[in-house]
């Protein structure tokens, strides 16, 4: 792989900055008091048999990856223009929930993960949730989407497994954002191909029910 080739970056455990424009959007998804929205949230659920452990164990783990993350630790300061990131916030919270029975394949009987509210500018803005026991036990974190999207999530959680298997942390080395990436990678024009698109009228008996 390319990647592979190119130098380490620092590990870093301080990160702020201001926010992207892609980052205010999601801070600001909810926040209205007349809104209909929920917050907007990352939830990353994975299931596997997990031997029973002591809140005090769970929590050392989860300080030892959090202290490498300072994406899960950002708080939101000052707000518009003057908005900004900064990561000494609290790190994210634990909840065990042993008698939680949920398959983790629909929104029925969900209701547990919502229930602890995450703060953009109070914290925590991630939460770290085990529920079940067993075999049928869910690892799940969740995150305000606004400080972490799917891949930091599960970059997160590799993090996380590591530590429980005694292996060294990755930790984070990007003090960039989302659109300082994309203003530093080369633009290629796109490549346009005319089509047909069906009419919104026009029958289709190759369509399975329920239309297009």
């Amino acid at each position: 792989m390319k990647n592979a080739l190119l130098p380490a970056l620092a590990p870093l455990h301080i990160n702020e900055r201001p926010l992207s424009s892609f980052e205010y959007y999601h801070a600001s998804v909810g926040r209205h008091p007349a809104t209909v929205l929920a917050a907007r949230e990352v939830v990353a659920v994975v299931e596997g048999r997990q031997d029973e452990a002591s809140p005090v164990a769970w929590q050392a783990v989860l300080a030892s990856v959090a202290a490498q993350h300072p994406g899960c630790r950002l708080r939101l300061s000052g707000d518009r223009w003057q908005a900004h990131w900064t990561s000494d916030g609290l790190p994210p919270a634990l909840r065990q929930l042993p008698d939680v029975d949920w398959d983790g394949r629909s929104s029925q009987g969900d209701e547990f993960l919502y229930a602890t509210p995450l703060s953009l500018e109070e914290g925590p803005t991630c939460e770290f949730i085990v529920a079940g026991r067993g075999a049928h036990t869910k690892v799940i974190f969740r995150a305000l989407h606004a400080v972490m999207d799917g891949l930091g999530a599960i970059h997160f959680l590799l993090d996380l497994f590591r530590a429980l298997r005694g292996e060294p942390l990755q930790g984070c080395n990007a003090a960039y954002s989302d659109v300082d990436l994309m203003r530093h990678l080369p633009s290629q024009r796109p490549s346009y191909s005319r089509a047909s698109p069906v009419t919104l009228d026009a029958a289709d008996v190759s369509a399975p029910p329920g239309g297009r």
